[in-house]
């Protein structure tokens, strides 16, 4: 294993392995989706007192409609309320939120049934600076929205605590030069994190579960139709400790785009990975069908590509420029037919096992001159 320093910097339903959208949320493209139920309307130049007076009066299933245009928090929370939507029928500028070490924006934490949500991806809230917070919040969404310029929150998110969270769903969110742990960080169950782009941010994500393998928690993690440019430290990261006997039941990464990584080794921030999966405990994980390219800075780096932990199938996968390309944790892991491709630039070792468990290696697909950049994943309509 290699050595990794810790962070410096620093209401869709699910089935079991899937989660499955509720009709009003279903977008078929031809218009973006209503507010739900009946509808309390914010008005701009509401003061912060009067929006909390407002969503207090959203029935159960109704909505809180933002208008389009730019709204002054002047540092306040509104305390979230559970199943409700709070909507923004255009782009919805929050300035002067809460930002790191507070409850953000919109504190729904530990309700249920709710929904933070724009009308389509770039057409929702624009969160600059502050955040979300979803800390023991169970069978929500939070989507379609910006977050712009987020100060890290330590070890908990610095776009949206998370904490706790059960059967959520974070999609077609844009994150532009956050700090920190953007989504975070302990004890997750049952969360989908879907289409969500993040441009020259520090760390997207990081997934702390209990160093005792805890059955009910870290089932059911997928990542998908992610794009991440320019990271400055790891991607995905799921389950490090010291211990590394972290529990993850089906955890999924599948076709995500990773590119240009942004690594300064002198700054101190630890170790470049686009996907380290090192929950020793964890069964059924499967990568697949993404695009790992770590770009030219600092390319003589020594990194890995791929960390990948307990039974299941890593394929699919192009990777390129990692000295290390797969490294395995646990046992019961078949690695095969992945595109590896290296032109030189640093060093080049193939494949590792960490020494504590079996699995099979290859055939895999090694190639000598660039391979094709596949588009970016599209995002699905939500």
């Amino acid at each position: 294993m290699l050595t990794r320093n810790r962070l410096l910097a620093g209401a869709s339903a699910l089935a079991a392995a899937s989660f499955v959208l509720p009709a009003w949320a279903q977008d078929t493209g031809a218009s973006p989706p209503p507010p739900q139920g009946t509808t309390v309307t914010v008005a701009l130049g509401d003061s912060v007192a009067t929006i909390q007076l407002k969503l207090n009066s959203v029935p159960a299933g109704g909505s809180l409609v933002f208008p389009a245009g730019t709204y002054n928090f002047h540092g306040q929370t509104v305390r979230g309320k559970s199943g409700i939507v709070v909507y923004a029928s255009g782009v919805v500028t929050i300035n002067n939120g809460p930002s790191a070490g507070t409850n953000g924006v919109f504190d729904f934490s530990n309700l249920q049934g709710w929904v933070v949500r724009g009308r389509a991806p770039g057409q929702g809230f624009v969160f600059n600076g502050s955040l979300v917070n979803a800390t023991g919040a169970r069978n929500f969404s939070v989507g379609n929205n910006v977050f712009r310029g987020q100060a890290s929150n330590g070890f908990d998110g610095s776009a949206i605590r998370l904490s706790g969270a059960s059967f959520g769903l974070i999609i077609n969110n844009d994150f532009n030069n956050c700090g920190g742990n953007i989504l975070g960080m302990y004890n997750w169950d049952n969360i989908t994190c879907d289409g969500n782009h993040f441009d020259g941010s520090y760390q997207p994500w990081s997934v702390h579960n209990p160093d005792t393998p805890t059955l009910t928690l870290g089932r059911n993690l997928i990542f998908r139709r992610n794009v991440i440019l320019g990271a400055r430290r790891a991607a995905i990261e799921i389950g490090p400790s010291s211990t590394g006997s972290q529990y993850f039941s089906g955890l999924i990464v599948d076709n995500n785009f990773f590119d240009n990584f942004n690594n300064d080794p002198a700054s101190g921030q630890g170790t470049l990975l686009p996907i380290s999966l090192v929950g020793q405990a964890s069964v059924n994980t499967t990568v697949t069908n993404n695009f790992v390219r770590r770009g030219s800075i600092n390319a003589s780096m020594v990194c890995v590509g791929i960390e990948f932990t307990g039974s299941g199938e890593c394929k699919n996968n192009t990777i390129w420029n990692f000295s290390y390309t797969i490294m395995t944790y646990g046992g019961g892991w078949n690695v095969h037919d992945n595109t590896i491709y290296n032109d030189g630039s640093g060093p080049s070792f193939g494949t590792l096992n960490n020494g504590k468990g079996t699995g099979t290696f290859g055939p895999e697909n090694i190639v000598t001159s660039p391979p094709p950049v596949p588009a970016q994943p599209a995002r699905i309509a939500w």
